[in-house]
């Protein structure tokens, strides 16, 4: 049973976040309650790179998350493609549920971590989501 504990604690704050995200305006959403921090993660990439340093998660979950974002990042390239068997928002609730994950395996042990990533979690995903910014941020990545 507390091996379900987890998923069924992303799936209740998937659906919070969703709930937020249709009935309170952009300006008052769950993003507002950021901590400010000295240090922002403004890309995908600083936010790979952090985890990869963290002590906060096992090399094992370092090497999960790796594989989650390599999907989600694969999936929103077809997306742009026109290739993509998921919605727009079908992507974006992929990309919260994963970054739900990650906060919640840094929560405890790496805060400063957490707080970075709860304030690059809006403008990640309008990067992710842009064309432009997208290819952008691929062809920077040699991918």
């Amino acid at each position: 049973m507390h091996r379900l504990l987890p998923a069924l604690l992303v799936v209740f704050l998937a659906s919070l976040l969703t709930s937020f995200s249709t009935a309170v305006p952009a300006a008052a959403g769950p993003y507002s309650a950021c901590p400010s921090v000295a240090e922002e993660i403004v890309d995908l990439e600083m936010l790979t790179a952090a985890l990869r340093e963290t002590k906060a998660i096992g090399k094992i979950t370092k090497i999960r998350l790796g594989s989650d974002i390599k999907k989600v990042l694969s999936r929103l390239e077809s997306w742009h493609d026109n290739k993509s068997k998921f919605t727009l928002d079908q992507l974006e609730e992929q990309y919260n549920l994963l970054l739900m994950k990650i906060a919640i395996l840094i929560h405890d042990d790496d805060l400063f971590l957490h707080q970075q990533l709860c304030n690059a979690w809006a403008g990640i995903w309008l990067d992710l989501k842009d064309p432009d910014r997208f290819r952008q941020m691929r062809s920077r990545k040699g991918a």
